[in-house]
């Protein structure tokens, strides 16, 4: 009879040694590039104008101001707005035109009037009227004096970066909406807290393993997540593997991965009580919502 302890027949796997190797040399690989990869830096000032989106894009005959072969500039498509009357009382101009709907600035409006008050939007060419929008939050747009004229710009829509103050700490995200000749509109994503407009006078665009790695897990994954899902996965093995006390190692393994895989701050911040700054990628506790259950001493 064998009466040595369970622990005597853990001998180490060599699979299981080079699974956890090649799973560290991965994060390593991932996350090394994506931190040395350097962007482009621009200076920025914010536009005050208001943006709508308009339910109308290329596929509907919509553009916006670029360059074809041969040289040619293609005209941005401009709009009109509409009071509950039909009246005229602005107008505006697309300054991204996507498949399906175009991102447009309101170009002028009557004085006394406000976007709150325009009814419907009407497309001059191709022409088409009583189309619904929704306006974009204001004061978040700014423009960047480089476009697709500059040899040595990589903006392009859809880019996405860091906004920062005067001293180089980050106050923002934001992403490219449109890029012209000479300049370029970007969108403001994400507040950090205490930040506003006025802070923010520069800007960097992420690399592509940035942004990759921004929007994955990886951008929440910490030291503590790599630990327990390295004891979960040990669990794992000695239930299964090994057969030792399998009913209870298999589930605490298992809850183990689950509880400790890392989700975009998106995604986690939906599901849970605790939230991630997308500026610094660090929990906090969803304040909001213990003013909420504690207000008014209830």
């Amino acid at each position: 009879m064998d009466r040595r302890s369970p622990a005597a027949h853990l001998t180490p796997s060599p699979r299981l040694a080079l699974l956890v190797v090649t799973a560290l040399l991965l994060v390593v690989f991932i996350l090394g590039p994506a931190r040395a990869t350097a962007g482009e830096t621009f200076d920025l000032h914010f536009d005050d104008a208001e943006y709508i989106v308009v339910p109308r894009g290329a596929e509907h005959g919509l553009s916006h101001r670029h360059t074809v072969a041969g040289g040619a500039t293609i005209p941005a498509s401009t709009g009109t707005l509409h009071d509950r009357k039909g009246a005229v009382i602005g107008h505006f101009a697309t300054v991204f035109a996507g498949g399906l709907e175009s991102t447009a600035r309101v170009e002028d409006i009557l004085p006394g009037f406000e976007l709150s008050l325009v009814d419907h939007v009407g497309v001059d060419d191709p022409p088409a009227q009583f189309l619904t929008f929704r306006a974009h939050e204001s004061d978040r747009f700014f423009y960047v004096d480089r476009g697709w004229g500059d040899s040595k710009t990589r903006l392009k829509h859809g880019s996405k970066g860091v906004l920062r103050d005067s001293a180089g700490r980050t106050g923002a995200l934001f992403t490219v909406v449109a890029v012209d000749e000479t300049r370029s509109l970007g969108m403001v994503t994400e507040y950090r807290s205490g930040y506003f407009n006025r802070d923010l006078v520069s800007g960097e665009t992420l690399g592509f393993f940035n942004q990759v790695v921004s929007s994955s897990g990886f951008a929440n994954l910490t030291v503590l997540n790599l630990i327990m899902l390295s004891v979960g996965v040990l669990f794992l093995f000695l239930g299964i593997k090994k057969e030792y006390e399998p009913l209870l190692l298999v589930p605490i393994g298992f809850g183990i991965l689950v509880g400790n895989i890392p989700l975009p701050p998106q995604i986690f911040n939906a599901i849970s009580v605790y939230m991630i700054d997308p500026i610094t990628q660090r929990d906090g506790f969803f304040q909001e919502k213990l003013t909420f259950l504690f207000q008014d001493g209830s």
